[in-house]
């Protein structure tokens, strides 16, 4: 008899029904699981996201971590497997960063009002990233073509609809690589996209920067950047923009003293050629300036440049349809404009700033005007 109620037990804990549930797949919250089912009737918007991509990180052997705020649906490799009743100790050390990252975006681009769909960022083995890309082509038609092309050939990406943002955690051959840069960098700009997808790539990337600068005292992250890279290129930026705007430098490179609007609007890195060389530096600095010398006026600046941006990249196709050119860039002349809005001479400003070496400091708590 207690053979037999033995096997019933056990044919009924190995049922298809029971096997489901306690394979079950989840997502982490604050140190717990939680159920797609369970985020339905909580946060709406937030099962939807983590909807679209837990299937795909189970079939992978991913997990996926929610940000306390909710905000950010990180995906990790087995690499970052919790451990039993704890958390892994890079995945605590992810989380806190996360919310340094947000805090200090925040005071930049305010968040929106009310709760969000989470973005999402992938730290993503090097054999996976084609599976990442597909996936994301999948989940939007209109970014098949570049799920087929450019997604695959930059090591990492950052895209604003959907948005998404992944890096690679084992590249081959990068010693001067860290996945904290790579992870508070790219928050950063999706935090930034949320409110104005569509910025100048001087604007988004040197905002990126200004971020992780001040949350890790360095920088590491550089899209599409293929050449060799210098100890100084990951902490002495303001150094480097403080001797560059020298008179006497300036003089020697037949360059005006103050700073041109043609040495930094039109910069936008390129995955066939590494142009990063001293545009790079200078949109950080400027960027870097808005953010510290504008807080309060930088919101509005960056609404106006992504309204902007819409606007000019729309081709009309017909006198009801129209198509986006990815590739528009605002003239220069009228970014020059919008900045002059912030304060006037702009220009002369920042390169007071820049001799200054005020682009050196990583302030705590933004100045405000």
């Amino acid at each position: 008899m207690f053979r037999e109620v033995c096997r019933a037990a056990c044919i009924l804990f190995w049922s298809p029904a029971v096997l489901l549930l306690a394979q079950e797949s989840t997502v982490t919250w604050k140190g717990e699981p939680k159920t797609l089912e369970a985020l339905r009737a909580e946060a709406p918007a937030v099962a939807e996201t983590v909807g679209n991509w837990l299937h795909f990180a189970d079939a992978l052997h991913y997990r996926l971590v929610l940000s306390d705020d909710r905000r950010v649906l990180l995906g990790l490799s087995d690499t970052f497997a919790r451990k039993p009743r704890k958390e892994h100790h890079e995945v605590e050390v992810m989380l806190e960063l996360m919310r340094d990252t947000a805090m200090v975006t925040d005071r930049i681009i305010a968040p929106a009002g009310k709760e969000q769909p989470p973005f999402v960022i992938f730290s993503v083995r090097t054999a996976d990233y084609p599976k990442l890309v597909a996936h994301v082509g999948e989940l939007d038609s209109k970014l098949q073509e570049w799920a087929g092309q450019a997604g695959l050939l930059v090591t990492g990406f950052i895209l604003s609809e959907p948005l998404v943002g992944a890096w690679i955690e084992d590249p081959a051959g990068v010693d001067e690589w860290h996945p904290y840069n790579e992870l508070v960098h790219r928050t950063a700009e999706l935090l930034i996209r949320a409110r104005a997808p569509q910025l100048p790539a001087w604007l988004m990337l040197g905002l990126g920067w200004h971020v992780e600068d001040t949350v890790r005292s360095c920088v590491y992250c550089f899209p599409h950047r293929s050449s060799f890279v210098a100890a100084t290129d990951h902490t002495d930026w303001g150094l480097w923009l403080a001797n560059n705007f020298k008179k006497e430098r300036r003089e020697k490179a037949k360059k005006p003293a103050v700073l041109g609007v043609d040495e930094f609007v039109a910069w936008k890195p390129k995955v066939e050629r590494d142009e990063f060389e001293g545009k790079a530096y200078i949109a950080f600095g400027v960027a870097r300036y808005l953010a510290q010398e504008h807080t309060v006026q930088l919101q509005a600046l960056a609404e106006k440049f992504n309204a902007a941006t819409l606007k000019g990249s729309r081709i009309m196709t017909s006198e009801t349809e129209w198509r986006t050119d990815p590739d528009y860039q605002m003239p220069a002349a009228d970014q020059l404009a919008l900045l002059q809005e912030v304060e006037k001479d702009f220009l002369v400003k920042v390169t007071d700033y820049f001799v200054k070496k005020k682009a050196n400091e990583r302030r705590a708590v933004a100045k405000k005007h």
